[in-house]
């Protein structure tokens, strides 16, 4: 199936300049706006019904189904991107008095002295790994405190992410090229005036997208995908159409990229409060791999998930590090997860629904090749799943970066609510 040409578009409205509203904080991680937008037009996406991003990320499904005039629904299992999609999407505060309260932050700012830091204010882990500078996560957190003193409600919370992505942007030692590696930031970091330059790039974006009356609905919710239908029981609207991108099954912790985000926001402060996180997710990676999952046991009968699973056992006996141990049970989590979602997923839907997956094969369990869309496709055809496989057709090829140089597909399946 190839992506819908220009002369078969649905008549849509469209907010012009929402790819700024992208920009106020991107991951690594995420698939770009043009391919949410070919895929809104492939699937013939219309203010009918909801659209659905089980996976939402840092909301570029929801920020391109707002600018369309779509209403839709995005979930995380993320905390910080849950606040951040809602954020991107929440269009109705005035650019003005956002600068403003950000002036006001500013001048309390100014009578606070950051000299002569205290140990017990180094309390991030992410300062003890060199991810930020004592003195960066001292200002920062000095700086949420004076948010919370100067105003409270939704402009409390848009003050509050800007400052978090503004850190994360200009002020961390740290970048994601998927893994993590150090960078190097010479003289004084500000992170005060970061903020701010954050706050006008912000308040810019918003006056040019308020100046559309086109402009869907939105809601974001934390929770487990792979129970979708119990996340989203009784809520008021049909769920037509889902785009999305789950996880891919490769050795990433998807927590990682967002360590300095949660962290700042108090949303962790232990291992138990990243766990409860984690157990929320898919499981892709051995970091995410908990004695009591089961998912797997939901498609155990699946030749060709067994397949990858023995051959994995095999390869991982030979093996002294104890990681390799979990390698089989990552892929037999993963695809148990996967096919978990899409059966509450058809608990939600009605008939003729339409969903479009970007799904990527890996390479990086030990080399193993995993053909990840084509082996949902397969559940989909032979596991009692409520959907009818209607194409799938290749997005990019890349080469995998662990185990192996072969060439792997990012690709897209395609379903239909049978």
């Amino acid at each position: 199936m190839s992506l819908v040409s220009s002369r078969n578009r649905p008549s849509l409205g469209n907010i012009k300049n929402v790819g700024s509203v992208h920009r106020w904080y991107t991951s690594v991680m995420g698939f770009p706006p043009g391919l949410v937008r070919n895929l809104i037009l492939e699937l013939k996406v219309d203010n009918s019904g909801w659209l659905l991003d089980p996976f939402c990320g840092t909301g570029t499904t929801l920020v391109e189904a707002k600018s369309l005039g779509i209403p839709s629904v995005g979930v995380d299992s993320n905390p910080f991107f849950v606040y951040t999609s809602w954020a991107k999407t929440y269009w109705k505060l005035d650019p003005e008095r956002i600068l403003d309260l950000a002036k006001c932050v500013m001048e309390k700012r100014k009578q606070t002295c950051f000299k002569n830091l205290p140990m017990e204010d180094s309390w991030l882990s992410v300062v003890k790994r060199g991810w930020l500078r004592e003195s960066v996560a001292y200002e920062a957190n000095k700086l949420l405190e004076k948010i919370k003193e100067t105003t409270k409600g939704d402009y409390s919370t848009f003050l509050t992410m800007a400052l978090v992505w503004s850190v994360k942007e200009w002020a961390s030692n740290v970048k994601f090229g998927p893994e993590a590696y150090k960078v190097v930031r010479r003289g004084r970091i500000s992170v005060s005036h970061f903020f701010l330059k954050k706050i006008l790039q912000i308040a810019s974006d918003l006056n040019q997208v308020q100046g559309s009356s086109v402009s869907g609905q939105t809601r974001v919710l934390n929770g487990d995908s792979r129970e979708i239908a119990s996340l989203l029981k009784g809520f008021p609207g049909s769920i037509k159409w889902v785009i999305t991108s789950p996880p891919y099954p490769t050795e990433h912790d998807y927590t990682r990229i967002t360590r300095i985000e949660l962290e700042l926001l108090g949303l962790v402060r232990t291992s138990a409060d990243l766990r409860k996180i984690k157990q929320m997710m898919i499981r892709s990676n051995s970091k995410n791999v908990y004695y009591s999952d089961n998912d797997y046991d939901l498609i155990r009968g699946c030749t060709k998930i067994r397949q990858i699973v023995d051959n994995l056992s095999e390869k991982a006996r030979r093996k002294q590090y104890g990681f390799a141990k979990q390698y089989p049970r990552v892929i037999g989590e993963y695809f148990g997860g996967l096919y978990r979602h899409l059966r509450s997923l058809g608990e939600l839907m009605p008939r003729g629904a339409r969903c479009a997956y970007v799904l990527g094969e890996q390479c990086s369990y030990l080399g193993c090749f995993i053909p990840t869309a084509s082996i949902v496709a397969h559940m989909s055809r032979h596991h009692d799943l409520p959907f009818e496989v209607t194409g799938m057709t290749n997005w990019r090829t890349r080469r995998a970066t662990r185990g192996t140089r072969r060439k792997i597909k990012e690709q897209i399946l395609f379903l239909r609510r049978e």
